[in-house]
């Protein structure tokens, strides 16, 4: 793909790891070692800090695509959405009604979330009236520190992911494997978002402050929403998709 840009670069990593360097701590990760040797040793700290202003504006707003019709009545982005504002995240909410249009939102990288609630099948989503399939989703350059939900029959299977993950360079996926009720996928997602805003942040004074990496938040979200509703006997099996790795590989520089 040729020689990466300091901006493209930059892009590459999470909002704690600028913090860390900026702090100019020691980061000894090996698959973020390269990373941090590429950068000029004239990268200057304004720099830097204005890449973390963009990721916290950026990590602190979550998009919610409605892909069942009004007519149903369904309300699943309502309910997240309300709770998104309580975490003071900022919230955009949105039912396209082509397929362009849902496609340009899906693919959004304006967002650190962003949560799908639509019909699904093993290979395709459902939104409105249009069918996509990951074909539609052109490839990106480079992975962002995203994190992708789909409240959606049958989606999670891997492959599928997988091309999910690498065609909009999204690490993190969470979604139903197998068929869902509506309401158990409300339920699920709403729990699971609690955790995750709960953890993300923590309040002191006017300032909000990460307490850890965001995908990690992710993850230990969705652990305790698996055990909160443990025995409650939903369906859908929903799984949660790391590809990290697979994409750190892949975008080489």
């Amino acid at each position: 793909m040729g020689r990466k840009s300091k901006e493209q670069l930059l892009d590459e990593f999470t909002t704690i790891e600028l913090l860390e360097i900026a702090a100019e701590y020691d980061i000894t990760y090996k698959r973020r070692k390269k990373l941090i040797e590429s950068l000029s040793k004239e990268m200057k700290a304004r720099e830097i800090h204005q890449r973390l202003d963009l990721h916290y504006k950026r990590d602190k707003k979550i998009l919610l695509i409605e892909g069942i019709p009004e007519k149903k009545g369904y309300d699943e982005t309502g309910i997240i959405e309300k709770l998104a504002e309580m975490a003071k995240f900022e919230a955009e909410r949105e039912q396209p009604k082509r397929k362009d249009e849902a496609i340009d939102l899906i693919r959004s990288q304006n967002y650190g979330l962003i949560h799908i609630s639509s019909h699904g099948a093993k290979d395709t989503l459902t939104i409105g009236r249009a069918k996509i399939w990951s074909d539609d989703l052109k490839d990106v350059d480079r992975p962002y520190s995203q994190i992708l939900t789909i409240s959606a029959c049958e989606v999670g299977n891997k492959d599928f992911m997988r091309k999910v993950a690498f065609a909009l360079g999204i690490p993190i996926i969470i979604a139903p494997s197998k068929r869902i009720e509506f309401l158990d996928a409300a339920v699920f997602f709403v729990i699971f978002y609690y955790f995750f805003f709960k953890s993300l942040v923590r309040k002191k004074g006017d300032e909000y402050i990460y307490n850890s990496d965001i995908l990690k938040r992710a993850h230990s979200a969705f652990k305790k929403a698996k055990k909160a509703i443990s025995g409650f006997g939903l369906t859908g099996r929903i799984k949660f998709f790391n590809f990290t790795e697979e994409l750190s590989n892949a975008f080489k520089y």
